[in-house]
Parts: C-alpha cells; structure tokens; sequence
C-alpha cells in the first residue's frame, strides 16, 4: 500500500513540473531573473496547490503516523521560482492546510523555517545539483525536529525516520533527475530554436527567418493593421569573391562579422536585420517611406566604405556594397513582389558601377536595361 502511496505522491509531482516547464519552456530551469513577476506568482501558486493537493495523499507507514512532503514544494519554488515564489508556496500551504486540514501551529513554524533555509541556499553560489542535495538535507533536519516534539515514542519516531529519510531522498532524487533531463532537452530545444531563426556566423537573423518576417508582415498589411508602408534594403558586397581569394575564407568571415555589427549600429532595433546568405543581407524597414529607405541604405552604404576592416595584424582592407531598394505600396503595387523588385534594383546598382544605392521604379529601370542592351 505504501509503495502505492508514494507512486501517487511521485505522479502529482511530475504531472505539476511537466505542466509548469510546458508553460513556460522558454524561461523554466535555465534563469529565475528572466521569469517576470507575474509568472514567479503562477508558480508560486502552483507550488502552493501542489502540497495542498498532496496532502489528500499521504503515506500511511504505521498506524496514525503519515508521511507527506511538504518540504519539497517550497524547495521547487525557491530554486526555479525565486523568493517570491517560494514565499507564496509556503503561504497558500498554511493558508489552506489550517482552513482544510485544521494542522497545528507546528506545521506552519516548521514550514517558516524551510523557507528561510531554502531562500538562502537558493541564493548561494554553487550549482543546482548541490542545491538540491543542501536543500534536502536541511529539509531532513527540520522536519525532524517538528516530529520530535509531535512524536513522543521513541520507537514509533525511529521506525518513522527511516521510513521517512528514505521515501524523502527517493522521491527527491527522481524529481531531480527528471528536472535535469527536462532541463538538457529544453537546451536543445532553444539551441534549435535559435540555429533556425539565427545566422550562426553573424548572429543576424537568417534567410528563413527573414521569410517568415516578410510573410508575417506581408498578412498583417492585407488586414490593414498598422503598418502603412514597408520598404526592403537588399545589399551586396562588391567584389567580396577576392577578398576571400587573397586573404583566405577566416579573414571573409571577419568581414561579414563587422558588416553585421555595422548594420546592427546603422539601424533602428525594431528594423528587421538579416543575412540572407553569402555576402548579401537585408534590411526590413516598417513604416518607412521610400524616400527615408533610400537614406537608411545611403547611410549604411557610406558607413561601410568608410569603416577600415582589420583582418589581421596590420592588414585592413576597405570594402563598398551595392544596394537595392523598393517600397511597398509606392514603387512597388504588389507586395508579392517587394523581394523581387528590390533584387532587380540591387542587379541594376551591380550593373552600372557598383557601391551605388538604386531605388526600384520599373520605368526608369526598363530604360537602362534599354540603354544597356543598345
């Protein structure tokens, strides 16, 4: 029957980490500072309803002596929650343990002293792994005084803290393995996550992403959301092929790294910056009319000739980039087709003389490929 007891106790938790880690998968086990105070709340809650709900569940190990760990919510707050959530936790717990189960004053002294002991071990500098073991321990040494002073047989307090120590270490240390293998697979998952939207050489954002951007903007312009204008930057480097020959592909990737940080300085946070592959990149611009774009892509464009690029010890080389620009809905009627008009304007800056801004209008265009083919 015990062993059954403690397989519940051991599925509620489970079940109440896998909801938590589920919600928020992005921020859960790797840094409590980046969890908002809303959400320190929420699982602070739930840490909270957790004991509360296991406490329907104890372990009956001898006749009129239960096992409950009503430790271990408290120590889930304090390490993956912060202070706050740890302190809610052991509110909610003594709030509703005296409304619901009417425990004694000792209960809530004991759970005083856990959290003390669990906020200052949380906040020590040392890894999750020892936390856990103090945390354990700690929680051992004061439940045990709490069961001394209810406890008055010492043969029943004896068989109880074997039974005790033992379901407490057992169910501490798969709850700690589970959260560390929960933790490892939300690694990968942000480290997929990021490679998929993130150029691994630039740290820009990458082809695929910029698609899905130029998509996601390209639906909410249709609903006629706030955005009136969107202008798109596609720029070049000129002749990057020679850089790679004469210096070698480390000393290109240099280059591609600096234009990045330059494109990253030119430009507004909220413009959508990308590599979209090799040495072109672009730059999404909302609400920019096309006579503001063609000064954010000039402005690149001079930034770019004027910065001296060091290779390495005593070499620097100066490069231009070509750049095309096209705005939806004045030069461009159709936004289907920003990116290709876009492209034909940075075609047509590569075609006659290069480190040179074009602003797509298709008149003018046809013209010069007129006057080209002539």
């Amino acid at each position: 029957m015990m062993i059954i007891e403690f397989f519940i106790n051991f599925c509620v938790f489970i079940t109440a980490i896998s909801i938590i880690c589920i919600l928020f998968k992005d921020k859960m086990l790797i840094s409590k500072s980046s969890i908002a105070i809303r959400e320190k709340l929420f699982i602070g809650m739930t840490g909270g309803l957790l004991e509360t709900l296991l406490l329907l569940f104890p372990i009956d190990v001898m006749p009129g002596l239960l096992v409950n760990f009503h430790a271990l919510p408290i120590i889930l707050s304090s390490l993956y929650g912060g202070v706050l959530s740890a302190i809610v936790t052991t509110i909610i717990i003594n709030v509703l343990s005296y409304l619901i189960f009417k425990l004694p004053m000792v209960f809530l002294l004991t759970d005083l002293f856990l959290l003390t002991g669990f906020i200052f071990i949380s906040n020590t500098k040392t890894t999750i792994k020892n936390k856990w073991v103090y945390c354990t321990l700690y929680s051992l040494v004061v439940s045990s005084i709490g069961n001394i002073i209810l406890i008055k047989d010492s043969r029943l307090l004896a068989q109880f803290f074997i039974i005790y120590y033992i379901y407490t270490i057992l169910l501490t240390y798969f709850i700690y393995k589970f959260i560390e293998s929960l933790t490892k697979t939300f690694e990968v998952y942000k480290k997929y996550r990021t490679e998929a939207s993130i150029d691994f050489l630039t740290g820009l954002n990458n082809v695929r992403w910029f698609n899905k951007s130029l998509n996601r903007i390209s639906i909410a312009m249709e609903k006629k959301e706030k955005i009136k204008c969107l202008s798109l930057i596609l720029l070049d480097i000129d002749y990057f092929k020679k850089i790679n020959d004469k210096y070698g592909h480390s000393s290109g990737d240099i280059v591609l790294k600096n234009l990045a940080n330059i494109l990253n300085d030119t430009c507004r946070a909220f413009n959508i910056v990308s590599r979209n592959g090799g040495e072109e990149f672009s730059v999404l611009l909302l609400n920019y009319p096309a006579a503001d774009a063609v000064q954010v892509a000039e402005r690149i464009r001079k930034n770019i000739e004027a910065y001296p690029f060091h290779i390495s010890d005593g070499i620097t080389v100066h490069i231009t980039i070509s750049s095309g620009v096209s705005t939806y809905p004045s030069t461009t009627d159709n936004i289907d087709n920003l990116l290709d008009d876009t492209d034909t304007a940075l075609y047509e800056a590569k075609n006659t003389g290069r480190n040179k801004v074009v602003l797509y209008k298709e008149e003018n265009l046809l013209e010069e490929y007129r006057y080209n083919v002539i």
